[in-house]
């Protein structure tokens, strides 16, 4: 319901049940607009859950019925010079969203930030720079820090539609347990040097869990990227995700993956396309607490072809196929295919 120009107030009601299950959720949300810069956000949802009995003893969960409550409130000011931001998070552990998706509940959450924007003028070689700080902290109930990170950042719009950003911060965090301090920098580069061709470099070096053995490690992870349009007709994309991990003893992991795309835009109502994906994961056994695979290898490839029947209809015809492969210790399986499938469908846009 809306509360004049720039206010508005909402309810929310859902109800999922079966044989000895129900969960509802129920609550309000508002938003405040007190001037054109400010904004003012605050959601209040309560739950009831029951599972069946059998269910929930085997997988650990309450038993018989429990309700929990979820609050959040943010404040944001987003003017051409400023923005700065606070938002509280609250998620009771019993509460439950079974038609939403809820990934996390059981904590209290705290975020707070600034940020000073500058705009350029004519005859300058920049467009925009920003530079800003940030802070949260995730709580448990019992007071237990989840995660309590400070970072700052600055960026930069310069010539030929380029970007760079630089982040650097420290967080600790609590896995398994055990409480882990960390330092981590990120660095970011876009370009288009020309009409057709954009350029992309993401590169993010620092401290890092080994969640698979808790442990503290190092990490390095490379996103490079392109994309080019040669012609009017074809487009080609390449991207590389490189990601090591580094801990006391040697080398843990080392994992590469790539993926090319290729469109062909044969004229306004066709085109082909084709996807081709490789993965390769390098790991060291004496290193996990756990057997693993030396290596494992995966290749993922897709053709497709769509045709426009008119604005409303489109069909589409397709063939992708999986491979995989491993090595466990003397035992090695080459890269073979798993699986194939080939599909059809038809897309049609109602006007109502």
């Amino acid at each position: 319901r809306d509360l004049g120009d720039t206010s508005d107030v909402g309810m929310l009601v859902t109800h999922r049940e079966g044989e000895g299950y129900r969960n509802s959720v129920y609550g309000a949300d508002g938003l405040w607009r007190p001037t054109a810069s400010d904004q003012m956000r605050v959601q209040v949802l309560e739950s009831q859950t029951e599972y069946p009995d059998a269910f929930a003893s085997a997988n650990g969960l309450l038993q018989g019925a429990f309700d929990g409550r979820a609050i959040r409130a943010g404040y944001s000011h987003d003017s051409q010079n400023w923005h700065w931001y606070g938002r509280y998070e609250e998620i009771d552990p019993e509460f439950r969203a079974d038609l939403g998706f809820l990934p996390q509940v059981g904590y209290s959450m705290k975020l707070a930030g600034l940020e000073r924007r500058w705009t350029g003028e004519t005859g300058d070689w920049w467009s925009r720079i920003f530079t800003g700080i940030d802070w949260n902290r995730s709580e448990e109930p019992d007071g237990t820090v989840l995660e309590d990170e400070l970072e700052a950042w600055t960026g930069v719009n310069g010539p030929m539609q380029s970007f760079y950003f630089f982040d650097l911060g420290q967080r600790t965090r609590t896995w398994n347990g055990v409480e882990f301090d960390e330092q981590f920098a990120y660095f970011e580069l876009e370009i288009r040097p020309t009409g057709s061709l954009y350029l992309h470099m993401g590169a993010s070096v620092g401290d890092a869990i080994d969640f698979a053995n808790t442990r503290p490690a190092d990490r390095i992870e490379l996103t490079p990227n392109l994309t080019w349009n040669v012609g009017r007709h074809l487009q080609l994309g390449l991207d590389h995700v490189y990601q090591r991990l580094d801990v006391e003893g040697g080398r843990l992991l080392e994992a590469n993956l790539t993926q090319l795309r290729t469109v062909y835009q044969l004229n306004i109502r066709t085109f082909v396309r084709a996807i081709f994906q490789y993965e390769d994961l390098a790991r060291n056994p004496d290193l996990y607490l756990s057997p693993v695979s030396e290596s494992e290898e995966q290749l993922f490839t897709q053709l497709l072809f769509s045709y426009k029947l008119n604005p409303q209809t489109v069909l589409f015809l397709g063939y992708s196929d999986n491979s995989f492969g491993n090595q466990i210790g003397d035992s090695t399986i080459d890269l073979t295919r798993t699986d194939r499938t080939l599909f059809f469908k038809v897309g049609y846009a109602l006007v109502l």
